[in-house]
């Protein structure tokens, strides 16, 4: 949780564990959604063609 930006272990330490439970969750949400757009990435390189210069462009918009 540190690593995602919710602060320090002084910070976290002060929460409810109800409120850490949402924090993880919400740290792992966004990990999955990185963990699938990078798989989207890899997949477009590997695949290369028209739909991977589509793809490029949108990103470096």
């Amino acid at each position: 949780m540190i690593q995602a930006g919710f602060g320090n272990a002084e910070s976290i330490g002060k929460l409810t564990q109800r409120q850490i439970l949402l924090f993880f969750e919400a740290v792992q949400r966004i990990r999955r959604q990185e963990r699938a757009e990078a798989l989207i990435d890899m997949n477009l390189a590997f695949a290369g063609g028209d739909a991977a210069e589509k793809h490029l462009k949108q990103l470096t918009k």
